[in-house]
């Protein structure tokens, strides 16, 4: 266990040391991607450092950037729905200059395979009741013998009886659960 935190300790410290860390390059690419016919920005295209994993999408108005970029050359690759994917020239990347890159992308014809849709099989057909009646406002208030009483409009309705007088159950024909 003392063993195994030594060595985590010294090589937290070693990743520290200027030289050995990973993220030293500070290369910075900043760009524009746009429809080459109409010179309109493309939102949301990739745009990937080759032989790298590191990438990037385009903001609304088609620009992007990379910061800590290792100091060498790179090949950028941009892609986006509808558009011939780009390939870069070998880019030279500075931690002195900033560079600036403008891509054209080439609109292009893309052919997609049929669609085709099916209905499940276990389609459940939504049951609708066999009488529904529905009764407004107008019709409770003109009702003979309701005096605005929704229970009494109710019972005077066919094949509805109620039950003792000082109770409000209804009885309705053919009311059953199922």
């Amino acid at each position: 266990m003392f063993r195994k935190t030594i060595f985590l300790l010294l090589f937290q410290f070693w990743i520290m040391i200027p030289g050995n860390s990973q993220s030293e390059g500070k290369g910075i690419i900043e760009g524009r991607i746009f429809n080459a016919q109409n010179n309109e920005p493309i939102p949301f295209a990739n745009i990937v450092l080759w032989g790298t994993t590191i990438g990037s999408t385009s903001d609304y108005d088609g620009r992007f950037i990379f910061t800590g970029i290792a100091p060498g050359y790179v090949e950028l690759r941009a892609s986006s729905v509808g558009f011939k994917p780009y390939i870069s020239e070998s880019i030279l990347v500075t931690n002195a200059n900033k560079v600036f890159i403008e891509i054209s992308l080439e609109e292009t014809d893309v052919e997609l395979e049929a669609v085709v849709v099916k209905a499940s099989p276990f389609r459940k057909v939504e049951e609708s009741p066999v009488s529904m009646r529905r009764i407004d406002i107008q019709e409770i208030e003109k009702n003979p013998g309701g005096n605005r009483d929704i229970s009494r409009v109710i019972q005077s309705l066919p094949g509805v009886a109620s039950s003792v007088s000082y109770r409000n159950d209804l009885i309705v024909r053919g009311g059953r659960p199922q």
